[in-house]
C-alpha cells in the first residue's frame, strides 16, 4: 500500500512555489529578492519531487488500465505489467522523499559543523583508516559544495591521522552530518603487513555545530602562533569534552 499524502498540503506547497517564481521575476527590492530566492531553492525539490510522484499516479492508472483491458495483445500487457511495477516503485520512493520534506526543520540543519576524528584501538592501522575516513568527508564535502577547513592534526607514524580536527562549512551541512557521531569498526586486511592477516581497527567521530567553540578554537591557534601562552582553562574545557556527550540542547554540543 502507497503512503498517504497530504493532498491539501501538497497543492499548497505548489501553489506557493508558482507565486514566488512570479514575485521574483518583478522584485526590485534587494533583500526581497535575495528572501525568495532562498524559499524557492527550498521549494523546488519539493515540488520537482511531488511532480514525480503525481506523474507515477497517472502512469500506474495507465498501465492497470492497459492490464484491465481485453482487447491488449500479449505484447503491450507484459509491457503494462513492468510499467506498473516501475510505477509503484517511484509512488512509494517519492512519497517517502515529500513526507520527509513536510518534516519539521531543525533550527541548526543550516549550520556547518566542527568534524573530529580520532582514531581508536588498532595501532598505526587506526591512523590509516582515520586518514581514509576524512578522505572520504572531504570528498562528500565537495560533492555538495561544501567547504572544508583544516583547524588541527596530529598525523600518525606511518600516515593517516592519530587526530583531526576541520570545520565544515556550507548549506545544510549539519542536517546531512548530525547522525555521523559515534564509534565505528572496521576488520579488513592491513596496509601496514603483508601477512593477510585481517585486522580490527576503531575511531571516533564527532560532528558538532560550529558557534562560540569555533571561536575560541581560532582564538587559541593564534595565541600560539604569535608566542602567547594558550588558555588553560580553556584547554581544560577541551579535554574534559573529549568523548563524552553534552546535552543536545548545550550550545556547540558534541553529537
Amino acid at each position: 500500500m502507497s503512503l498517504q499524502l497530504p493532498q491539501d498540503r501538497l497543492d499548497a506547497i505548489v501553489a506557493r512555489h508558482g507565486a514566488a517564481s512570479a514575485e521574483i521575476n518583478t522584485a526590485t527590492d534587494a533583500v526581497r529578492t535575495v528572501e525568495l530566492a532562498k524559499e524557492l531553492s527550498e521549494l523546488d525539490p519539493v515540488v520537482a519531487a511531488i511532480a514525480a510522484w503525481r506523474q507515477a499516479l497517472a502512469n500506474l492508472t495507465e498501465a492497470e488500465g492497459l492490464i484491465a483491458d481485453p482487447a491488449t495483445d500479449a505484447e503491450f500487457r507484459d509491457l503494462a505489467y513492468e510499467e506498473r511495477d516501475a510505477a509503484r516503485t517511484e509512488i512509494d520512493a517519492r512519497a517517502r522523499e515529500i513526507l520527509i520534506a513536510l518534516l519539521p526543520k531543525d533550527a541548526a540543519d543550516e549550520r556547518g559543523v566542527i568534524l573530529e576524528i580520532r582514531a581508536g584501538t588498532g595501532g598505526d592501522e587506526a591512523s590509516l583508516f582515520a586518514g581514509d575516513l576524512f578522505r572520504m568527508y572531504q570528498r562528500y564535502a565537495a560533492q555538495k559544495g561544501w567547504s572544508v577547513d583544516l583547524l588541527s592534526e596530529s598525523e600518525g607514524t606511518v600516515g593517516g591521522f592519530k587526530e583531526v580536527i576541520a570545520e565544515i562549512s556550507g548549506r545544510g551541512v549539519y542536517a546531512k552530518l548530525k547522525y555521523e557521531s559515534g564509534v565505528h569498526r572496521v576488520q579488513r586486511v592491513p596496509d601496514t603487513e603483508t601477512s593477510g592477516r585481517i585486522h580490527t581497527s576503531q575511531r571516533q567521530r564527532h560532528p558538532h555545530r560550529h558557534d562560540a567553540r569555533r571561536r575560541r578554537r581560532r582564538a587559541a591557534r593564534q595565541q600560539d602562533r604569535i608566542g602567547g601562552a594558550p588558555d588553560p582553562s580553556a584547554e581544560r574545557r577541551r579535554r574534559r569534552g573529549a568523548g563524552r556527550a553534552l546535552p543536545a540542547q548545550e550550545q556547540g554540543a558534541r553529537l
